[in-house]
């Protein structure tokens, strides 16, 4: 993730997002509790399905994921309320939903890479 993504907005994800969406959950002592452990597990796990910040180093996420973490935040579905409720460092302030939907927005680093291996290739002079 740390190529893909400027260091104040991996910051706000870290803070915001890790927890549901990437291998580095940090489990409170609730999620060992039956039934909120049901819960908190679900949520989670379909985090993860959805978007799993661990897949990132691999690979950059790609514009349509960028979009999509923006409508999320944006509309105020993401973080889950009843995660903030408890986690209230999780909640995004304006500035928080404004720069994540700029680098949402923003080209994607990969993109002039692709472009100028394409534009070498197709002038080269064999």
């Amino acid at each position: 993730m740390e190529a893909a993504i400027n260091p104040q907005v991996r910051a706000v994800l870290d803070r915001s997002c890790q927890d549901c969406h990437s291998s580095r959950t940090t489990w409170p002592w609730y999620s060992h509790v039956a039934p909120v452990s049901w819960i908190v597990s679900k949520h989670v796990s379909e985090g993860r399905e959805l978007l799993d910040f661990s897949e990132w180093t691999n690979r950059p996420p790609s514009e349509d994921v960028r979009k999509m973490m923006c409508g999320a935040v944006s509309e105020g579905r993401m973080p889950l309320p009843e995660y903030t409720m408890i986690h209230r460092h999780a909640k995004l302030s304006k500035q928080d939903v404004e720069m994540i939907c700029d680098w949402a927005d923003a080209p994607s680093p990969a993109a002039p890479l692709r472009a100028s291996k394409l534009a070498k290739k197709t002038n080269r002079v064999d």
